[in-house]
């Protein structure tokens, strides 16, 4: 049986890169729960499984972060059935290599899937909500240790929602799936300087919704969009301007298709890409530099699916 939670979107990032840049696409349900890495080449808009860069063990739900040009770490979620056991597990992917090993002095502090991650950029990584907790831990990327960081907090208990960076300053969640079971719009900005989060008000989501993707340029505009709100899915993309804070519907942005459950990378600053979800392979890019999104069918997944982990060898 699907347990309808979330996919962990990723941030953005702002590092010139040494390595090519690739964004990784990993695990989720394609069918079943699975272990699967598709490898989508940035500069070609091209993505394809890629075996050596599967996980070392089958995850869903679980949450990515970026060390860009160095790492990607991915945390939490859940290995399915039977009795759906949520996970406290981390596996680091040296982006030399693209090859996933277990990380076990980066495992999160408590067990749960559908939680956010957010890159700072070089030096730390978070992870942030998930299912009946607002908790948020620091990876610090020189040691891959993390441990809980209760100032980073989120505001109050959500899940099913995606982080995004402005690669260096502040990071945010947007949206997501509250306690008491309710869809929120909510928005939660963490200063990287100080480790503290707080609600931030202007910066609220135009719709509830929750199972969206985020993506981001690194330095000025993050995007929140998709998701399964109440009354069914949809294409609506919110632009965040990080200078003001500020949130709006971006038309020219929306998804060429409705879904759920998507996935989110990066590139450089140039580009954004949202995966798959729950109609289909469909691949969407977003330029950031024009605000428009479309469906870009090299790009598309090897096989669909949702609730994905996602990681960008040139973007946090």
């Amino acid at each position: 049986m699907l347990k309808l939670n979330h996919l962990t979107g990723f941030g953005s990032g702002a590092a010139a890169a040494a390595l090519p840049g690739i964004g990784y696409v990993s695990g989720g349900s394609r069918g079943s729960i699975s272990a699967l890495t598709d490898r989508l080449v940035f500069a070609t808009n091209t993505t394809a499984a890629a075996t050596d860069s599967n996980l070392t063990g089958v995850r869903y739900g679980h949450a990515g972060v970026s060390n860009p040009n160095s790492d990607g770490y991915v945390a939490g979620g859940t290995t399915g059935p039977p009795g759906w056991a949520l996970q406290v597990s981390a596996e680091k992917m040296a982006y030399s290599t693209e090859t996933y090993a277990t990380a076990t002095d980066a495992d999160l502090s408590a067990a749960r899937q559908f939680l956010a991650g957010i890159s700072e950029g070089s030096t730390n990584g978070y992870f942030v909500g998930g299912e009946t907790m607002n908790i948020a831990e620091k990876l610090v990327f020189a040691t891959d240790t993390t441990a809980a960081e209760t100032d980073a907090k989120l505001s109050a208990i959500r899940a099913q929602l995606p982080g995004v960076s402005d690669g260096s300053t502040n990071g945010y969640v947007a949206g997501g799936r509250a306690n008491d079971g309710t869809f929120v719009a909510i928005a939660d900005k963490l200063v990287f300087a100080t480790d503290t989060t707080a609600a931030e008000t202007d910066a609220d989501l135009s719709f509830t919704t929750r199972h969206h993707g985020g993506v981001s340029d690194g330095s000025t505009n993050g995007y929140f969009g998709g998701g399964l709100p109440d009354g069914g899915v949809i294409t609506t993309v919110d632009k965040l301007v990080f200078s003001t804070d500020t949130s709006q519907t971006s038309t020219d942005s929306a998804l060429s298709v409705a879904r759920f459950g998507l996935a989110s990378v990066n590139d450089n600053g140039a580009n954004g890409y949202f995966l798959s979800g729950s109609t289909g392979a469909t691949t969407d890019k977003l330029v950031f530099a024009t605000d428009t999104t479309a469906a870009e069918t090299d790009a598309d997944l090897s096989s669909s699916g949702y609730f994905f982990g996602s990681v960008s060898s040139n973007s946090v």
